[in-house]
Parts: C-alpha cells; structure tokens; sequence
C-alpha cells in the first residue's frame, strides 16, 4: 500500500510538473517582446542619438493584430518610418505608415509605406466593438493600440467613427498616448500592445520621443498636409480605393485648388486632409535636414 501511494504521488508530482511547464510555455506564447531602437533629438547634445523601447505584445487578447504585426517587424515594414502627431489628434504620437526622405534637390519627400506596391491588408477589429471582449485595455500612456478609419456619415456630432461599418479598418499604424485618452476610445480601438514605464530605459526614451513631439519651438518641425485626389474605387481597398497620395506643407493647401478628396456616405475618412506635424534638426538646412525621431529598427527579443 506504502509503495502504491508512492507511485501515485510520484505520478502526481510528474503531472503537476508537466501541467506548469505547458502553462508556462502557453504564457510565453501570448507574450511577445520587441525592442524599437529609435533616433531622436536630444535637446542636452543638441543632436539625434538611437535610444531602445522595449514593447510588451499580448497575443492572448488580440492574435490576429500580434500575428500580423509580427509578419511586418520580420518584414522589416517599420524600419525607417517616423513619429508624428495628427493635428486633431495631439494627445497620441503615431507611427508606421509614413516615411520621410528627401529627393535629389534635398526637398522633402513623404511617402505612403507599401508593402510590394499596396497598404497592410485590414485587420478584423480584434475590441469589444469588433466583437471580441479580451482585448479591452484601456487607452492610456504606456499602452500602444492600431489606430483605424471611420466610415463618413451624415452625422455631425463627432459620433460617426462608432459606426459598426468601419470597425475592421486598422491595417498597421500604432498610436501610442502621451496621457490618459478620453473614455470615448475605449472599446472601439485594440489596445494590443503596453510598454513598461517603470523601465528606467523604456521611461528615458518615451520622455525623449514625446519631448521631441511636444512642438513647442516652430524652428524644430514642419507641419504638412495629407490629402487625395482622384475618384474613390471601393474594390481597391489595398490600393488607397484608387487614391492618389499627395503631400504639402500646410501653409501652402487649398484643398479646391488641388482638388482634396472627401469622403461621402460610405467612404473611409482617412482619405480626407488631415495635418501632422513632424519634428527635423537643422530644419532650415537643406543638407542637413533630418526627421528628429524616427524608428531605425524593430525586431523581436
């Protein structure tokens, strides 16, 4: 009898063991680590200098968007865009479908990022919105979520972007908050990522990206204007819907003049003109000109 209870114990032990190594390994599954190494002005040096911001992905409430943001890092689709802040949207710093170079006169030149000639494809919207309630972090600083479209309606209010048509419009762009967001967000974007702010390098970094973000001195950023022209085709989605990309400084748009898209009933907003503001070192110096905080790199750790 002594020797059975034993075995049963020993057995049970085995089980057990067995049990957590599973759990563990199911844990490690769900999270995934990324390391963004990123260049930005330092104020102190008065020049850009490459920081790391560890990146927390959690898998186990949003697959889809992990899965498919993963595929872009090994891709290599982030490498090379820059930080930016949309005009109505102060509150977030965004990143992922920008790039800024310059052409052979050393003017400016941003252009959509493509993957082999066509956007990320759309991302079923992974939120309670969108039908799946384990993803429902809430919108606050440190955390990161897909930023997506709305559908253009006749409502007026502000309300338009809850419509149930546009919930599965997020394709690769990150927002990330410099404060709490309003509650309003909550629910309606896949907060799918967090980083840890208790890090002293995750925190030194963040500081350094949102102090290069704050815009306070004119002679450290340009403000341009995104807009599209020409005729809104619904069955090219990966495509821009058969949109032409356009930017320009801001000072410097009339939306009648250069023909702005707009969206009507049914159309993404995305596609209507919106501005960001970007910040450089040595602005004024054609030469010399560079994106003040960008993404050098992204790659799993």
């Amino acid at each position: 009898m002594k020797r059975f209870f034993k075995i049963f114990v020993n057995m049970l032990a085995t089980a057990v063991l067995a049990v957590s190594v599973l759990g563990l390994t199911a844990c490690g599954e769900d999270l995934r680590r990324v390391r963004l190494t990123v260049s930005v002005y330092d104020s102190d040096e008065g020049k850009a200098v490459e920081k790391t911001l560890d990146v927390d992905l959690y898998r186990h409430l949003a697959p889809d968007t992990v899965d498919a943001i993963l595929g872009y890092i090994q891709a290599g689709y982030y490498n090379d865009t820059f930080f930016y802040v949309m005009s109505d949207y102060s509150s977030q710093i965004m990143f992922g479908d920008l790039k800024y170079s310059k052409n052979t006169d050393n003017s400016d030149v941003i252009s959509k990022n493509l993957i082999e000639g066509k956007l990320p494809p759309m991302i079923d919207g992974e939120f309670e919105r969108g039908g799946t309630s384990g993803s429902n972090l809430t919108n606050k600083e440190g955390s990161i979520g897909l930023w997506r479209t709305w559908t253009a309606t006749d409502d007026k209010d502000g309300s338009d972007y809850k419509t149930s048509t546009s919930v599965d419009t997020g394709r690769a762009t990150w927002f990330m908050p410099t404060s709490d967001l309003s509650a309003s967000y909550d629910e309606w974007f896949c907060v799918f990522a967090q980083i840890d702010l208790n890090n002293e390098t995750n925190s030194e970094t963040w500081t350094a990206i949102k102090e290069a973000l704050t815009f306070t001195d004119e002679d450290l950023y340009e403000t341009y204007t995104i807009y599209y022209t020409g005729t809104y085709d619904e069955n090219k989605p990966d495509e821009n819907y058969g949109l032409e990309f356009n930017f320009i400084r801001s000072v410097a748009f009339d939306a009648d003049e250069l023909g702005a898209f707009e969206a009507e009933g049914g159309q993404l907003v995305e596609y209507n003109a919106y501005e960001i503001k970007v910040p450089f070192i040595n602005k004024a110096n054609k030469v010399n000109k560079a994106v003040g905080a960008k993404i050098v790199s992204v790659e799993v750790i």
